[in-house]
């Protein structure tokens, strides 16, 4: 049977449809196991226009098959085709096989990357699925400027991360490793669907401080950092192999995330701050000299939960009661922002109605002919050159001063220079109600960030030894700072520490039963200054 030149051409080209059909397929079902499941759809699209492909390629094949069988040549046509089908069976086959039971060959001289067998073991009995997340954004706690050692380690760290991250993928289907990386495009969208399944991974991560592997079973999340599994070593790096500079990276092993692992749903440690004063505690962001807050970050970056407690009521102005108290910082805080509100509301109440009143006295002047001004107000003239526009109600009383006084009517000039006072005064005041009342906002906005209800419980409990050994009673550590010098060199010094930083016999009485109850505390005591 003959066919002519031009079907001969379309031939070939559905053949070569059909083989790159034949590639798709097999890519897109390589990506469908390999792949997270955010390229699943694409994948299955890739498979459908593949299989399309190849069925394209069998309908024109069809008519050279029939032909082909027909013929005489067509044992051993049928034998080279057996011989091709049963290679082909046997490479997928074995391909297959080897994707379903591979093996990893750990090569390194100190078996870096095989788990031992107790913490393999102990990470087969966990129950439930296990997030593994690696978090690269190109940050490293305490680098400000990164040198040729942090850029050549960055690059490596991340692959050995990887790498141990997916040997607890070997254990089973129950641990599951996904790359965040920031600059990548599906970052948002990753993100996003984190936040939307487990809120509190997607939480933990964007307050991570630098390039962090997360672990998050049933809720809970545990943190560990790159530089806890990997540290480089900077001057061995420029000393080695004669100075060539070789990287020198210091490896911790794989207890650190198999202690993550395991860790999970083990409660986080837990410090109390005990103070005299909110710019001391661990939750104040603004006093540079005096705050904590940069203790609390590299606690908070190693899991520790901290709690501050206030020795002493603050007063209005900032100064310290002489009573004691035991107040969480967020019990300090509300009450500072109910005393604040009482001096905000009664600050705009005076402002509001001094606004009324330039209102009024504005539409008087601007508005009142000058006889009629004159029947309320006056120009008056003292010896020596003061003077001025009164009410002609206080004449009375300047009479009887004794004083010699001068009066005459106001004139126009006056009118407008009183309408114009009287402007500027709106707009000052105006100016200073919406100053207040943003104020205002603020607070009442973070008022309602506060557990009101649980503050007022805490609130009604007034026995100060009770409540500070129930505040301590979940807690691992107590700190007790006593500051007593500022700034040193210049000779700056919190005046009379003793009694500042006095503790009333009911707050030693809480603290030794804490001591006795085999907890420990922890004193940072300033300098004398007396």
């Amino acid at each position: 049977m003959a066919v002519g030149p031009g079907f001969s051409r379309l031939h070939l080209i559905f053949r070569l449809l059909g083989l790159t059909g034949v590639f798709v397929l097999a890519l897109a079902g390589a990506f469908m196991f390999a792949l997270p499941e955010e390229f699943h759809d694409a994948a299955f699209l890739a498979m459908i226009g593949g299989a399309a492909a190849v069925g394209g390629a069998l309908l024109v094949e069809a008519r050279a098959l029939i032909h082909f069988f027909g013929s005489r040549r067509a044992a051993l046509g049928s034998n080279v085709v057996m011989q091709t089908l049963l290679a082909v069976v046997f490479v997928a086959g074995v391909n297959v096989w080897s994707f379903l039971h591979y093996v990893r060959f750990d090569w390194t001289a100190g078996k870096d990357f095989t788990l031992p067998d107790d913490v393999r073991a102990q990470l087969a009995q966990l129950r439930g699925e296990t997030d593994i997340v690696v978090l690269q954004q190109y940050v490293q706690r305490g680098e400000s400027k990164e040198d040729k050692y942090d850029l050549a380690a960055h690059k490596k760290i991340v692959e050995k991360i990887q790498d141990l991250a997916e040997l607890f993928q070997d254990l089973g289907a129950r641990f599951r490793v996904v790359l965040l990386d920031i600059q990548n495009d599906n970052f948002d969208a990753m993100l996003r669907q984190l936040k939307k399944d487990k809120p509190a991974l997607a939480e933990a991560i964007e307050k991570a401080p630098e390039n962090s592997i997360f672990f998050h079973a049933n809720g809970k999340v545990q943190r560990l950092a790159f530089h806890d599994v990997y540290q480089i070593d900077k001057k061995a790096s420029a000393e080695d192999n004669n100075g060539l500079g070789n990287l020198v990276l210091n490896y911790q092993g794989v207890g650190p995330i198999a202690r993550r692992i395991l860790n999970i749903e083990e409660r986080p440690p837990r410090i109390a701050n005990a103070v005299v004063h909110p710019v001391l505690t661990l939750s104040d962001h603004e006093n540079l000299y005096l705050t904590m807050n940069g203790a609390k970050k590299v606690l908070d970056a190693h899991g520790f939960d901290c709690k501050d407690l206030l020795m002493r009521k603050v007063e209005e102005g900032g100064g310290l009661s002489p009573d004691p108290a035991v107040l969480t910082f967020q019990e300090g805080r509300y009450e500072q922002i109910e005393e604040e509100l009482v001096l905000v509301n009664e600050a705009i109440e005076k402002m509001e109605k001094s606004q009324a009143e330039a209102t009024r006295l504005l539409k008087l002047w601007r508005d009142s002919s000058l006889a009629e001004l004159n029947k309320t107000y006056c120009y008056v003239i003292f010896p020596g050159g003061s003077q001025g526009v009164l009410p002609r109600s206080q004449l009375d009383a300047l009479k009887k001063t004794g004083r010699p006084f001068k009066v005459i009517d106001v004139d126009d000039d006056d009118k407008q220079a009183h309408v114009k006072a009287y402007e500027r005064e709106l707009v000052i005041l105006q100016a200073e109600l919406e100053m207040a009342r943003s104020e205002r906002d603020s607070l009442l906005k973070e008022r309602k960030t506060l557990n009101v209800d649980a503050l007022a419980e805490k609130r009604r409990i007034t026995d100060i030894e009770i409540k500070m050994k129930r505040e301590l009673a979940d807690r691992d550590l107590l700190i007790v700072p006593r500051v007593t010098a500022l700034n040193i060199p210049r000779g700056t010094v919190i005046s009379n520490p003793n009694r500042v930083h006095k503790l009333d016999p009911a707050q030693i009485a809480a603290i030794k039963a804490f001591l006795k109850s085999g907890k420990a505390v922890l004193f940072l005591l300033g300098p004398t200054n007396e």
